[in-house]
């Protein structure tokens, strides 16, 4: 079972302002389950999975 709550991981731009890839995301996944993550380009999806695995690094 995977239980996350409130997840947020932003980025920072040059000009030192927060820009958020990930914004207060909540979910449940229960055992024997699975969840599909869709969306469009560059709205966050890999962030998200990079964030859960603990591989989130800020782009050069």
């Amino acid at each position: 079972m995977l239980e996350v709550n409130n997840l947020n991981t932003k980025y920072i731009t040059r000009q030192r302002e927060d820009v958020y890839a990930v914004d207060n995301v909540s979910f449940k996944i229960e055992e024997g389950k699975s969840l599909g993550i869709a969306g469009e380009s560059g709205c966050g999806k890999s962030t998200l999975a990079l964030s859960l695995m603990g591989y989130y690094f800020a782009p050069l």
